[in-house]
């Protein structure tokens, strides 16, 4: 799947919660940095490992981040 495609799916709220958490997943653990217009509120993100990661400007409302780990991420901006 292309990074053009996962972008798609990631940004059209007609996707299901898991479609867009696996391509949001797939995204930023390929580096990623642009995140705004991206439907990722209510994803199940439980345990997610993006230590380093560019999330600024992400908007995670709803989504489960328990027990993630963030480590030295970048969320300027990140809700």
């Amino acid at each position: 799947v292309t990074r053009e495609r996962q972008f798609w799916v990631m940004g059209h709220a007609a996707y299901t919660a898991a479609q867009r958490a696996e391509a949001f997943v797939s995204l930023a653990e390929s580096g990623n940095t642009e995140w705004k217009g991206a439907h990722l509120h209510g994803l199940n993100l439980f345990g997610l490992r993006l230590p380093g990661a560019e999330l600024n400007f992400a908007d995670f409302t709803g989504s489960d981040l328990r027990q993630a780990s963030l480590a030295g991420a970048r969320l300027n901006r990140a809700v």
